[in-house]
């Protein structure tokens, strides 16, 4: 049988490889246990920001957060910097 290349494509499985799998559901951990090991506000404004499909507006998670919305780029940089030395402490 001859098969094009249209064929062959539609054959292709996008599915993680398990080693894959298990990479991606490892940095998750860290990622997770990262987040938690942050103070409070910090965590609430990263989820705010990054764990929702939608992320919330400023002037909600400044509302949410009772912070001026101004302040929410500079927050969320120190909290980022914060998260990042966490995550290069569990070897991320």
């Amino acid at each position: 049988m001859d098969y094009d290349a249209h064929e062959a494509d539609a054959l292709a499985d996008d599915a993680l490889l398990p080693d894959e799998l298990i990479l991606r559901l490892e940095a998750q951990n860290k990622v997770r246990t990262a987040l938690a090991t942050l103070d409070e506000r910090c965590r609430r404004l990263l989820t705010l920001l990054f764990y929702r499909p939608d992320p919330a507006p400023y002037a909600e998670i400044a509302a949410t957060l009772g912070i001026p919305e101004g302040s929410i780029g500079p927050f969320r940089a120190r909290c980022l910097r914060k998260l990042r030395r966490i995550l290069d402490d569990l070897g991320f």
